[in-house]
């Protein structure tokens, strides 16, 4: 079965919400799609990357709770906020 994922950016002050969201399997396949998104970003260019400095991705669940956080400045470094 699919569940609906969203994949918000977040600087602390603004939030750029993704309204449509992802169906995936799980929440890893969530993760995986995110961490892709965080790679087109980076590759733009030099000046998109800084730019996206201090932004997360933050991938709520259905119900709106965010499940996992990705640094844009290190997208190795991944917060799971799973329970």
């Amino acid at each position: 079965m699919l569940s609906r994922f969203h994949v918000h950016l977040n600087n602390g002050e603004d939030v750029i919400r993704d309204e449509e969201g992802i169906l995936v399997s799980d929440i890893d396949a969530a993760l995986i799609a995110a961490m892709e998104v965080i790679q087109k970003l980076r590759a733009q260019d030099d000046v998109s990357a800084a730019e996206w400095q201090g932004w997360r991705l933050e991938i709520t669940d259905g119900a709106g709770k965010v499940t996992e956080s990705l640094s844009l400045d290190d997208p190795l470094s991944t917060k799971s906020l799973r329970d």
